[in-house]
């Protein structure tokens, strides 16, 4: 029962975006408490604010483990545009 409604808590709030360093924090500590409630209630006492990643958290525990790193390695967005494609696209025009 307790742990439906804090994942009810954790699913009403925005993402807030956290730097490396916090997720480096949350993988630490999800490694020493094996626990992501642990783990969230660690960051709520630290930081005075609730966290809201609580589906991500293994994730990033997945990503240290296979690269050592929980930085996101796929890039969204436009691809660069290269040379083949400009000398292309200028035989159109």
């Amino acid at each position: 029962m307790e742990r439906k409604l804090v994942k009810q808590q954790f699913l009403k709030m925005d993402f807030l975006g956290y730097t490396a360093q916090q997720k480096a924090k949350f993988v630490t500590w999800y490694i020493e408490t094996q626990s992501i409630t642990r783990v969230l209630r660690k960051f709520q006492t630290k930081y005075q604010t609730l966290p809201s990643v609580w589906n991500s958290i293994p994730r990033w525990v997945d990503n240290f483990n296979s690269d050592g790193n929980v930085q996101n390695t796929t890039r969204r967005g436009r691809r660069p545009v290269t040379e083949q494609t400009i000398n292309r696209l200028s035989t159109y025009f």
